[in-house]
């Protein structure tokens, strides 16, 4: 229930607010009580034409008010950049509420035993993996996939999720060394790569981010406070500015510049430790999902990482091929948030389930859509 993740301060204040409502809406009361007794001369009578400009403020107030309570007891959706009080909640209470010991959104922790005859998958990747926008977590790939192959594999398999939102592929490059470092028991690691993954290594997309994040700064007092006016405000900052703008070109540019040799360094780094640690890895690559068709502007991206993946004799399964064949059904999660939704976490699952138990060879790994 929304009602629990709002703060003491403010319910206090809105019942304050509620509280100066009523009292004005009963001095307007007695305000028109004097316009119809008419009392004697010597007494200033209230003034109609004031009196009805009185009542449309109210009614002004109050309609904002009850915007208001709408908007902070009924409105839980995510948002793609996190902005607004109704995104922030949103992630509080379905990422953040539901992390592990290890910090991950997970039920299980890496340390725990297996039984003899399961093997665990580890999935690393940033939202897409971790499942943002997916309210309920048995309706992430994950999980879906881990039925899957609990159905038709042998041994069976654990599907753990080490997805972190934000993250880009130095931090998940690094979250990799760590957990292979501690011998943890993983079979099989794969890097789900999202074309955003290589955003900290351009200085140009870092600064384009961080050019959004100051045009999301109100700095006002009621626009920080007010669940219905902050959403309005990110509405318009969406539509009117464009969270988006200058961000996508310099990431499409990245991969022709000097931050792709950084993304293959971490890959081989990556593949390498996997390697030592007799350990298979595999790669999926992520689309951006708001723009896939014929023009979309990450093409050349998706070829270059198929293209590393063949050389380094890594299976690769390439998802946008996939979703492409299904644009004519809704894959996102709302109009304000265009990561995969619960029927594309569905298709991802199918895809990786028919994949790892067919144990494809690295050479039959380049597109499940074209088979």
């Amino acid at each position: 229930m929304l009602l629990f993740w709002l703060e003491t301060s403010y319910i206090l204040g809105l019942v304050a607010w509620g509280g100066c409502l009523a009292a004005f809406f009963v001095w307007l009361l007695k305000r028109r009580r004097m316009i119809r007794l008419r009392r004697p001369a010597g007494r200033r009578l209230p003034s109609k034409r004031m009196n009805a400009i009185f009542l449309g403020v109210w009614f002004f107030l109050a309609t904002l008010t009850f915007a208001e309570l709408i908007f902070a007891v009924g409105v839980d959706h995510s948002e793609a950049f996190n902005a607004s009080l109704i995104a922030k909640r949103w992630f509080a209470r379905h990422i953040d509420a539901e992390r592990n010991a290890d910090g991950f959104r997970e039920r299980r922790l890496l340390s725990d035993r297996l039984p003899a005859d399961v093997k665990r998958i580890l999935f690393l990747g940033d939202s897409f993996t971790a499942g943002h926008g997916i309210k309920n977590l048995d309706d992430r790939f994950t999980e879906r996939l881990e039925l899957q192959l609990k159905a038709t594999a042998e041994p069976g398999w654990q599907v753990y999720n080490m997805g972190e939102p934000g993250y880009e592929i130095s931090m998940i490059r690094a979250l990799d060394e760590a957990v292979l470092s501690r011998d943890h028991a993983v079979d099989m690691v794969i890097y789900c790569y999202m074309m955003n993954d290589i955003e900290g290594y351009d200085p140009k997309t870092q600064a384009a981010i961080e050019e959004i994040g100051q045009r999301r700064r109100s700095g006002n007092w009621l626009v920080e406070h007010s669940y219905f006016i902050n959403w309005i405000y990110h509405r318009w900052v969406q539509y009117s500015a464009g969270s988006s703008v200058d961000y996508f070109p310099h990431l499409v540019d990245s991969y022709a510049g000097t931050p792709w040799l950084s993304v293959m360094h971490d890959l081989n780094d990556m593949v390498a430790r996997s390697r030592e640690k007799n350990i298979p890895f595999r790669l999926v690559i992520f689309p951006f999902m708001h723009n896939l068709g014929p023009d979309y502007p990450f093409s050349v991206a998706h070829e270059k990482l198929v293209t590393w993946a063949h050389e380094h004799d890594v299976p690769v399964l390439d998802m946008r091929p996939v979703f492409e064949a299904h644009l004519a059904e809704k894959l996102t999660v709302n109009r304000f948030d265009n990561h995969p939704n619960e029927r594309a976490h569905a298709l991802i699952a199918e895809e990786l389930a028919k994949w790892i138990s067919a144990d494809e060879t690295p050479a039959e790994t380049s597109n499940p859509a074209a088979k």
